[in-house]
């Protein structure tokens, strides 16, 4: 039996979408966050985290939510809190 190998952009076994437009599930933004789906998941329900679209039972996220969260979060020190909300 041949254990299937995954490359370094295919954390679903299938490549993530490039296009900003497209919709990324859970375990795509984990991968490219380097976090845990539980996270992000987490953060859906606190209200903390990026923002997703619900479709029937199923949610997804636009790629370019994804990054531009990333960029929100960015800080230059620790002590940074970044902007007041």
């Amino acid at each position: 039996m041949s254990k299937q190998v995954l490359q370094p952009d295919q954390p679903a076994g299938r490549p993530i979408p490039t296009d900003p437009e497209a919709l990324l599930s859970t375990e795509e933004v984990a991968w490219i966050r380097r976090q845990s789906p539980r996270t992000i998941e987490k953060e859906r329900l606190t209200g903390g985290g990026c923002p997703f679209v619900k479709l029937g039972r199923s949610v997804r996220y636009r790629r370019q939510d994804v990054l531009d969260d990333i960029e929100r979060r960015t800080r230059l020190s620790t002590s940074d809190a970044g902007e007041a909300a």
